[in-house]
């Protein structure tokens, strides 16, 4: 990945970007430091006591659906992007798999996450910035606390705009002004634009909607930052 220049014209949505780039992704972050932050945030995953049923929130590739899996949990696999979600298959077969619940493509939406209001789900995971995507963190923090039982878990990892983040500079470009950055990968004119959002954005959307943060882990100097949350 490199900083190019973007080409002017119809904005392109994050669906269309990893669309783009559905093919490339695993091979992008599959280096040995992505493997360790994985790992790293895996481990203080399943340390979390009472996690039956979880909804993973930009589940892309399934990267994350092996130690899931073998957690035990039982997935709700939330991918907005369908050719993400089909390499994901190739690898998991969504559709047939008895831990794992499909919602993909145009099923992914907050309308399609309605159903599990009655339900209740224990935990939501987002890895590797899939909440960046999204501007509206009041929104997004509504609809989980709609989802969640109480004392349930929302572990997201964002990047970390306070600190070192000399990893993504390759392929990142800052905007000071709007707090965003656009990413690019080589040899595609697909872009996306990304929201920096600071702690207290997230501080802010997460307390409105009855959640409190119980946890802030730096990642090793990744370029990202988990924080997990409670809800009250």
């Amino acid at each position: 990945m490199h900083i190019k220049k973007m080409p002017s014209g119809p904005r392109k949505t994050s669906i269309d970007y990893y669309d783009a780039i559905a093919e490339h992704y695993d091979s992008k972050m599959g280096d040995d430091q992505t493997h360790r932050t994985r790992l790293r945030i895996s481990e203080y995953f399943v340390n979390i006591p009472n996690i039956q049923r979880i909804l993973d929130m930009g589940a892309g590739t399934g990267a994350d659906l092996e130690w899931q899996l073998a957690a035990g949990y039982r997935v709700v696999f939330f991918e907005p992007s369908a050719k993400m979600a089909a390499v994901a298959n190739k690898k998991h077969r969504l559709e047939s798999h008895d831990q794992i619940e499909p919602l993909i493509g145009e099923q992914a939406t907050y309308d399609g996450l309605k159903k599990y209001e009655s339900i209740g789900l224990d935990a939501v995971f987002s890895n590797f910035a899939a909440i960046n995507s999204i501007g509206d963190l009041g929104e997004l923090f509504q609809v989980i606390s709609k989802i969640l039982k109480p004392g349930g878990s929302v572990v997201c990892v964002l990047y970390d705009r306070t600190g070192r983040m000399d990893r993504l500079k390759s392929f990142l470009r800052a905007n000071v002004r709007t707090k965003t950055i656009r990413v690019a990968l080589d040899d595609t004119s697909q872009h996306m634009t990304v929201y920096l959002h600071s702690r207290h954005q997230l501080l802010s959307a997460a307390r409105k909607n009855h959640f409190e943060l119980l946890n802030g882990v730096d990642l090793n100097w990744s370029g990202f930052k988990l924080f997990h949350f409670i809800k009250k």
